[in-house]
């Protein structure tokens, strides 16, 4: 194999001076700079096209008062090369002998071990020590009086080629010599995706592009012949990289996982038909034709409003009439030149394809009349499936609107956006002990559960469970980072489908997951408002890999049937657990509107305060670990119209698309609703009476005390007074500010049987929790309508009220249907 080969001059002829890099040859043309220090640094720039990388090697000497100044001037020296290529958007590989080590060197003054501390307060990888989490890290230099681990390799966050082991091997002698002390560290990583990223002359020529598989109308041949080719080449992989071993399960997560990613991967290109798709493509009209489309639409949208009658439309339509005129001048003038061109009897065949489509998606709707309501519900009301395209971004630099294009630029605000847009804990809790008496109460383990209870939430899982789990997943939905969709899951076979069981119990057995499955995507989508260029604007849905997905399904179906049938939580939320309908939230707040008492205000998750909610309920301690464990260590990419930005360090918080995520909402929120059920003053009282008798009359009165109707995290906190609304305010903020909540008070809305003119002040309780003492929401009017789990209410309980929204409702949407008759 051919190597290249750098090290640094040596320094002030030292003997003991080491630091080199051997590279491949065929990386010797990325080699852009060169950079050493001493004889003790040495850097290596490599560009990829896209992609630039740093590759510093580290030589620290031993702790020792002759060393102190070197130590702190190679301190110096490599924080300068950090910065700089951070600055310069580098991803950064620092490899060496640092003679520092966490454990053996633990009696050393601090100062010994800042450099190890600095790499991990900036979230780089520790390979060894991020792949040894359950063995622990091999020490790497030997002596008489025992081992210390002291050769590291780092990564920095998002770095773009996944690390697939990381390991410590003993050198090969030399002349039958052991020359060194100190054992090798390797660690392998992919750089796959950095040749293979196109260059920037070719992205402006050919666009971005991603493969996606092509799966509709797939014959059950092709599906054999993938699951043939993905068994044939994981055979020839497993052979080739590991053919001394007795079992699978020897293996660990990210040997794994990488046998099976790089077997599907390899099978899907060879066998499953896909095409290449840009993210840059613009569908461009001539600017006449542009400014004709927008007034064709301020038109069709002026005859809808015109149609349909709405209280809140009088307004919005004499904004529209004002500016008739306006768009009437500007049609005419767009016109005056324009002449209709003049066709013969028969049509063109573009215009005759054109009719043939109108034909066919006119017959579609008649289809799926009966064969698919939704897609017909979808057509026939014109559903709009609001998305964002990341092209510009506004933000504010020095007090002023900001609006950004450039690629670079956007991909560095949407990083900062996701990554602080919860911020990390003030304080972190590790023992209940730290908190106030109420709190200490509510994360006090509950007496009644024994961890026993969830034994079978972790024991193995059988093959029908699993393939059942498989088949249960969704069609048509995106892929994770690494592009393998369940439906290439669902057609595993043989031994491939054998290692993806071993690969899903040893992550139950170890309760952790393999480091790629740390990496995500997220896909920003617009929030129920506008878009408007402005991130706060958007919510991210994390896209995961499909296998971990699979894999916590079975945990979240296991889990959530236990907590359900064995009514282990206390709080009386309606969501998140098998049998947990929007019905019975929606009847009680029916009910308690119809007796005319309510108040009410609608309202990220601390991994610590996690923790300590999953002990309160007895979770076994390796189940914890595995649900910590998804959350922990995490890079996510954000997807723009321009690429994936580089990843980022994600600080906390759970994704929105993991599966397990609305059960953990319960379980966080549990100690919550049980102080308010527990602690609340003056709840309102649900009243029933059930008939006893009839002759003579008796019956049974029952009262029901309401503190709260919550289902998932959307809280509604019921009180039959002001002061009962100020207690339950008082214990929601307390818990926020003690599980780093963030709560959006600009949503709360009050509701109140009786009719207020102005806000209302509400008073919370004094507490070190509470940093703002007051709450001022105004009330909503008696005759105004509101939502709640998708269902209209009214105070008033007027049947005028109800009619008369109700006929609103209906000309609209009879002036939306009534063009789109069906022909059969």
């Amino acid at each position: 194999m051919s190597m290249s080969y750098w090290a640094p001059s040596p320094f002030n002829s030292r003997p003991h001076d080491g630091v080199g890099l051997l590279l491949r040859h065929s990386l010797h043309k990325h080699v852009q700079k060169i950079d050493s220090w001493n004889g003790r640094l040495l850097k290596l720039d490599l560009f990829f096209h896209q992609t630039k990388i740093s590759i510093i090697s580290v030589y620290i000497p031993p702790y020792h008062s002759i060393h102190y100044k070197e130590r702190n001037a190679i301190f110096a020296q490599l924080n300068l090369w950090l910065d700089k290529a951070c600055s310069n958007n580098y991803h950064i590989v620092i490899l060496g002998d640092f003679n520092a080590d966490e454990i053996s060197h633990s009696h050393l003054p601090q100062h010994h071990l800042k450099i190890l501390r600095s790499l991990s307060s900036q979230y780089f990888t520790d390979h060894q020590s991020h792949i040894s989490l359950i063995s622990g890290s091999s020490p790497t230099f030997y002596h008489q009086n025992g081992a210390s681990r002291l050769d590291y390799i780092w990564s920095s966050p998002g770095f773009p080629a996944p690390s697939l082991f990381s390991q410590v091997e003993t050198c090969p002698k030399l002349n039958d010599n052991q020359f060194t002390d100190h054992r090798v560290l390797i660690t392998a990583f992919d750089f796959s995706s950095c040749f293979a990223t196109l260059a920037k002359a070719r992205l402006k020529q050919k666009s971005e592009q991603r493969t996606i598989f092509l799966y509709k109308n797939l014959k059950e041949d092709t599906w054999d012949k993938f699951s043939n080719e993905v068994n044939s080449r994981l055979e020839l992989y497993l052979t080739t990289h590991h053919p001394s071993i007795s079992s699978l399960s020897v293996l660990s997560l990210d040997k794994l996982w990488h046998a099976l990613k790089r077997s599907i991967l390899g099978g899907a290109i060879d066998s499953l038909p896909f095409q290449h798709v840009s993210n840059t493509h613009h569908h461009k009209y001539p600017p006449e034709l542009t400014m004709l489309i927008a007034i064709n639409k301020f038109l069709d949208r002026l005859l809808f409003k015109l149609t349909t009658s709405r209280p809140s439309r009088p307004a919005q339509i004499s904004q529209m009439i004002n500016s008739l005129s306006t768009q009437l001048i500007l049609l005419k003038s767009l016109l005056k030149d324009y002449t209709i061109p003049f066709y013969s009897t028969t049509p063109l065949p573009a215009f005759v394809k054109f009719l043939h489509s109108i034909e066919y998606y006119t017959a579609l709707r008649d289809e799926h009349f009966s064969t698919s309501p939704d897609s017909f519900i979808s057509s026939a009301l014109s559903v709009e499936y609001r998305s964002i395209v990341l092209n510009r971004v506004l933000v504010v630099i020095d007090s002023k609107p900001t609006l950004l294009t450039d690629p670079s630029d956007i991909k560095q605000a949407a990083i900062k956006h996701f990554q602080s847009v919860v911020t990390p804990p003030l304080i972190q809790y590790s023992s209940i002990d730290e908190f106030s008496s109420r709190w200490q109460r509510a994360y006090t383990p509950l007496s009644d559960i024994d961890s026993s209870l969830y034994d079978s939430v972790l024991s193995p899982i059988l093959e029908d469970e699993w393939k059942s789990t498989l088949n249960s997943m969704p069609n048509n939905k995106a892929s994770g980072p690494f592009k393998i969709s369940y439906e290439m899951l669902k057609h595993l076979t043989g031994g491939a489908f054998n290692l993806s069981l071993i690969l899903a119990n040893a992550c139950l057995n170890q309760g952790d997951i393999p480091a790629d499955w740390r990496e995500a995507l997220v896909y920003p989508i617009p929030k129920p408002h506008e878009f408007d260029a402005q991130l706060k604007n958007t919510r991210p849905i994390t896209l995961l890999e499909t296998v971990r997905k699979c894999v916590v399904k079975v945990v979240t179906t296991r889990l959530s049937k236990i907590l359900a049938d064995n009514q282990v939580l206390q709080g009386d939320n309606f969501a998140g657990l098998p049998g947990g309908f929007t019905d019975i939230s929606i009847k009680m707040l029916d009910a308690i509107i119809h007796q005319r008492h309510i108040s009410k205000a609608f309202d990220s998750i601390d991994l610590n305060m996690l923790r300590l909610a999953l002990i309160r309920l007895h979770i076994p301690s390796l189940l914890i670990k595995f649900i910590i464990n998804l959350f922990t260590r995490r890079n996510n990419k954000i997807i723009t119209h321009h690429g994936d930005t580089s990843g980022y360090r994600v600080r906390i918080g759970i994704d929105q698309g993991e599966i397990i995520s609305p059960l953990l909402w319960v379980i966080y929120l549990d100690p919550l609703l049980t102080t308010l059920n527990r602690e609340a003053c003056d709840p309102f009282i649900l009243k029933s009476s059930a008939l006893l008798d009839y002759f003579p009359i008796e019956y049974e009165q029952h009262n029901l005390p309401v503190s709260h109707i919550t289902f998932m995290n959307d809280s509604t906190l019921i009180a039959s007074s002001k002061r009962g609304i100020e207690d339950r305010l008082s214990i929601t903020a307390e818990f926020y500010t003690l599980n780093n909540t963030q709560a959006n008070s600009a949503k709360y809305i009050l509701l109140s049987s009786e009719q207020f003119s102005q806000t209302i002040v509400f008073d919370l309780s004094p507490s070190p929790l509470i940093s703002c003492p007051t709450l001022t929401l105004k009330a909503l009017a008696l005759f105004t309508s509101f939502r709640f789990l998708g269902v209209w209410f009214c105070l008033s309980a007027s049947s005028r009220f109800v009619h008369n929204q109700t006929t609103s409702m209906v000309k609209d949407m009879v002036a939306l249907l009534s063009p789109k008759k069906l022909l059969a």
